[in-house]
């Protein structure tokens, strides 16, 4: 009787386990992530005026953060095959600057940045999200000295989870 009640418990703690305990952010920031699904990096990338304006969810790896404010992030894919940066709106979210290497989900509108025009014998502009890497510009955040790329498209940082790797 009492082998079978242990096992009973046993069981049923693991149904607990399994069931009900998702894996939980270590980091919350910003509004609540509402959107279930997430839109991949590489639409967003390959057409980011069909979305600009738009609320979307995105999910990935942070494979760099901003050092002086933790105002942006880079955002890769796990097969490595597409980035894009999010960055802080109004700086409503900071991310901790030891976050590079963790799984993180962003919520917010896709902005698209209009290019400056090219100066007299330099290069056509290839478009939003043609880019690899975002040219560096100074940090908007009054008193730092670090820079801050400048992309050609990101993710508002609305709401923000991350996760451990």
């Amino acid at each position: 009787m009492q082998k079978s009640i242990r096992i009973l418990l046993g069981l049923a703690g693991l149904a607990i386990l399994v069931s009900g305990c998702g894996e939980r952010a270590y980091y919350v920031a910003g509004d609540e992530v509402k959107l279930k699904s997430a839109t991949a990096l590489g639409e967003i990338k390959a057409d980011p005026r069909a979305y600009e304006g738009k609320v979307v969810m995105v999910e990935g790896t942070v494979s760099a953060v901003c050092q002086g404010a933790g105002c942006w992030a880079k955002v890769v894919t796990d097969d490595a095959a597409d980035t894009l940066f999010v960055k802080s709106a109004g700086d409503k979210v900071i991310l901790p600057k030891t976050c590079a290497g963790d799984r993180i989900r962003v919520e917010g509108a896709v902005v698209v940045v209009e290019a400056e025009p090219a100066e007299e014998g330099e290069g056509e502009d290839a478009g939003p999200g043609a880019e690899e890497d975002a040219e560096m510009q100074p940090c908007g955040m009054a008193g730092k000295e670090e820079s801050c790329p400048k992309p050609d498209c990101f993710v508002s940082m609305d709401a923000v989870e991350l996760y451990r790797s």
